[in-house]
């Protein structure tokens, strides 16, 4: 059986970096338990982070959120472990989709 592509979706921006850190920490520990059950799990900012970093222009952040919302188009399902307004928004795009 082919693995569906699970969007997993939570907190990622923080106050401070060590916060961050730790958002992303949890998140990877959310998407191995989505892969833990046979299923490919897909972590947007992960993905999108090296060109996140790499965009010094005007208006990167709305690109790099835009990224991540093309990735979550991809994906069979959402997993939304907690709420932040990023993970939100994939959620009601995921829902308006009939997904």
């Amino acid at each position: 059986m082919t693995p569906l592509w699970i969007m997993v979706a939570g907190p990622v921006s923080a106050p401070d970096e060590p916060s961050r850190r730790a958002n992303l920490a949890r998140l990877a520990r959310e998407a191995l338990a989505v892969q833990a059950k046979g299923q490919l799990p897909i972590v947007a900012p992960c993905l999108a982070e090296p060109l996140r970093a790499a965009d010094r222009a005007a208006g990167a952040q709305a690109r790099y959120q835009q990224l991540c919302r093309s990735l979550a188009e991809r994906c069979d399902a959402i997993y939304q472990y907690a709420a932040s307004p990023g993970a939100d928004t994939e959620r009601a795009e995921f829902e308006a989709r009939g997904r």
